[in-house]
């Protein structure tokens, strides 16, 4: 038990019978309910970092949570070590759909937020605009992008992007898998048809599924949903702030806010792609977030 809320785990079951773990926040009479959805190369504890983080303020805040582990990350085994595999798409087309709905019918009452983090952000988006009728009122994009060249404007940039790429499909090419763990870059190993997929994409300048028959970029015009945007200053490379902006342009049909954390002389300084979720001086931007998760009122 702590403050305002009581914590239990879940599972969901997706289309291809994945068994996705979810940590459960329960309040009594929520607001709403959040999910909250974690990057590449980590886990659902980053969502709630040193167990007073993102997921324990938003319960604090009157929300039910959904702190969901993607297959093969975290508590969702087998892993990539194991020889589990995956792609991009399984994760957009199997777990958001099947987290969202279970998450629709565990809390029918007020708005259901999708807060995801890198990883968590973009492929919300892309489930959207294959699925829009998903049961997904709001979303909020921490450090949300997408790795294709036209998102990116400053060559410099995109040829570390390369050179990251490149380097990341060696590194999978001759460990099976990508060992994240081995290398110290994150907590959880990726799958090679997943690592393949995001790369091939950088390679032809799209952002496609795997089979090439869906362009993500081109269809998310069908994204209805309401965003809110929050990228850190200090996210150079990763998430740059303009980098952001390029791939939510292509939202035609959804409102979209931007925040950029430390551009305003209270912000929290020195915030870079983990720090939107891990550090403790972020409090204030979340409250600001919660709010708008409930009123959509520009932050």
């Amino acid at each position: 038990m702590s403050e305002g809320y009581t914590r239990d785990t879940c599972s969901v079951e997706t289309e291809d019978h994945w068994q996705l773990c979810v940590e459960r926040y329960r309040v009594d009479a929520p607001k709403g309910i959040i999910v909250l959805a974690h990057a590449m190369f980590c886990n659902a504890r980053t969502m709630d970092y040193r167990g007073n983080g993102l997921a324990s303020a938003c319960a604090n805040h009157g929300f039910e949570v959904w702190n969901v582990d993607f297959r093969g990350h975290g508590s969702s085994g087998p892993h990539a070590a194991a020889g589990a595999t995956w792609t991009y798409d399984d994760i957009v087309q199997f777990d958001v759909p099947a987290v969202a709905a279970a998450a629709r019918k565990a809390v029918p009452n007020g708005p259901l937020i999708w807060i995801g983090h890198s990883l968590g952000a973009h492929a919300v988006i892309a489930s959207l605009s294959v699925t829009p009728e998903l049961p997904i009122d709001r979303i909020v994009s921490l450090a949300g992008g997408v790795w294709i060249s036209q998102l990116e404007p400053s060559f410099k940039r995109w040829l570390q992007k390369v050179a990251i790429f490149e380097s990341w499909l060696m590194v999978t090419a001759l460990a099976g898998y990508c060992p994240t763990k081995r290398v110290g870059f994150g907590s959880e190993d990726e799958a090679e048809p997943y690592v393949r997929q995001l790369v091939l994409n950088g390679r032809r300048n799209a952002w496609l599924s795997v089979d090439g028959k869906i362009d993500y970029l081109h269809q998310m015009g069908r994204v209805r949903a309401p965003v809110l945007s929050i990228v850190g200053e200090a996210d150079r490379l990763m998430c740059h702030p303009v980098a952001a902006r390029e791939w939510l342009l292509h939202l035609r049909n959804a409102q979209v806010y931007h925040r950029v954390v430390g551009s305003r002389a209270s912000d929290p300084r020195g915030i870079d792609h983990m720090g939107l979720v891990t550090r403790s001086e972020m409090s204030a931007v979340w409250s600001e977030l919660l709010d708008w998760s409930l009123t959509g009122r520009k932050i």
